[in-house]
C-alpha cells in the first residue's frame, strides 16, 4: 500500500503484524522482503537486510513508514530523523484516561531491568536516553481514551512506554498493558456469547501522519495512512457502548 512514491524515496502503509527487516526468527515474510520483491532500486546504505529501511515500526504497529531508493537520499532522511526535522504524528487507543487533554511526557527510557524484550522508564542518566513525548487527547471514553501522539525522539518502544509509565498504556499492547486484545464483551458484559467478538487484536498504534522535507525536491511531503479498519470497528463499539 503506497502512500507517495517517487524516484528518490517511497512512504508505505505498513500493515499490523509485519516485521521491518530480515532478523533471528523472522527470514520471510519481512517488509524489506516485500519491498526488494516490488521496487527495482533501494538503498543497501544499512545493508541488504535492512533495503531501503529509514527508521522503523514495531511489528504489531501499523502505518507510514519511510523508504530510501538510493543512499544519498538515505543519508539525508537519516540526517532530517537525527536532527528531529520529521514529524511523526501517531493515533493510539489506551487503556485509562489522562488527566490532562494535552501534555508532554519526558522520562528516559532504557533496557527493562529483568526483561530483555521490553524497555523501561528509568532515572539513570548512564543506562537512560533521554525522551519526549507529546499527546492530545481526542476523545474520552469510560476507561479508555482515544488520542494522537508525536514522538520528539525515537527510542525503542518509546510512545509504549511512556503512555504506560503515566498510566494509559497502548490497547492491547500485551508486553506494557498485560493484554492481548479488547473483546466486545469488555465494553458490553451483558452480550450473549455467541455474539462476542474480537474489536482489537493487536496493539492499537498507528503511524498516521509523516512529513518531511523531500532531499532533492525541498518540498514539504506530508503522507497520510488512513485509520485501520480495527480502529474504526472499536472507535465505534466505544462510542456506541
Amino acid at each position: 500500500d503506497i502512500l507517495h512514491e517517487d524516484d528518490y524515496l517511497a512512504v508505505i502503509n505498513k500493515p499490523a503484524d509485519m516485521v521491518v527487516h530480515p532478523a533471528k526468527g523472522h527470514w520471510s515474510g519481512t517488509l524489506v522482503n516485500a519491498l526488494q520483491f516490488h521496487f527495482s532500486e533501494l538503498s543497501n546504505a544499512n545493508g541488504t537486510y535492512r533495503a531501503g529501511i529509514v527508521h522503523r515500526l514495531d511489528r504489531d504497529t501499523s502505518g507510514a513508514i519511510l523508504i530510501a531508493k538510493e543512499e544519498q537520499t538515505h543519508r539525508d532522511l537519516s540526517m532530517q530523523f537525527e536532527l528531529r526535522k520529521i514529524f511523526k504524528e501517531y493515533r493510539a487507543l489506551t487503556s485509562g484516561t489522562f488527566d490532562r487533554d494535552s501534555d508532554y511526557i519526558e522520562r528516559r527510557i532504557g533496557r527493562h531491568p529483568h526483561d530483555r524484550v521490553k524497555m523501561a522508564v528509568t532515572d539513570d542518566v548512564v543506562a537512560g536516553k533521554e525522551a519526549t513525548t507529546f499527546y492530545e487527547v481526542i476523545e474520552r471514553f469510560q476507561g479508555f481514551s482515544y488520542c494522537r501522539v508525536s514522538p520528539r525522539t525515537g527510542r525503542t518502544h518509546q510512545i509504549r512506554v511512556h503512555l504506560a509509565s503515566i498510566g494509559c498504556p497502548v490497547l492491547a499492547d500485551k508486553n506494557y498493558s498485560g493484554r492481548d486484545c479488547l473483546r466486545l464483551s469488555e465494553l458490553l458484559p451483558s452480550i450473549p456469547p455467541e455474539e462476542d467478538r474480537v474489536l482489537m487484536h493487536r496493539q492499537a498504534l498507528h503511524a498516521h501522519r509523516l512529513r518531511f522535507t523531500h532531499p532533492h525536491r525541498k518540498q514539504v511531503i506530508e503522507a497520510v495512512a488512513p485509520i485501520p479498519p480495527e480502529f474504526a470497528d472499536t472507535l465505534a463499539a466505544l462510542r456506541t457502548y
